[in-house]
């Protein structure tokens, strides 16, 4: 008798550790799901791991950069082109600006 109790009570024991066990996981998981999500990646059971979601994101990212940086190469000649034409530009207010003066000077 005093031994089946003694093993009824260590079950029941072992119970509630798992119950408590159980509930910390499920508590982690969610956490675990949340902080994922704030990656911008999406658990689902049934489809890609959170391993290679992530690797996906990590690549698009590189494609997004490289594609950035592509861009900027383009911008010291559009810099100089620019420039060229701010001086272009400069140089025929300066003519304007001197026209106007000798005909103010003439009248």
């Amino acid at each position: 008798m005093v031994t089946n109790r003694k093993t009824r009570d260590g079950v029941e024991a072992n119970l509630a550790k798992l119950r408590n066990n159980r509930a910390k996981l499920t508590r982690d998981i969610s956490a675990f799901e949340d902080n994922v999500a704030t990656l911008g990646v999406a658990i689902d059971a049934m489809g890609m791991t959170t391993k290679q979601q992530l690797q996906e994101r990590e690549n698009r990212l590189l494609r997004e950069v490289a594609d950035l940086a592509r861009g900027v190469q383009g911008l010291p000649d559009d810099l100089q082109i620019a420039r060229a034409i701010v001086a272009d530009r400069k140089v025929l207010m300066e003519s304007n600006v001197a026209d106007v003066a000798a005909k103010e000077a003439t009248v």
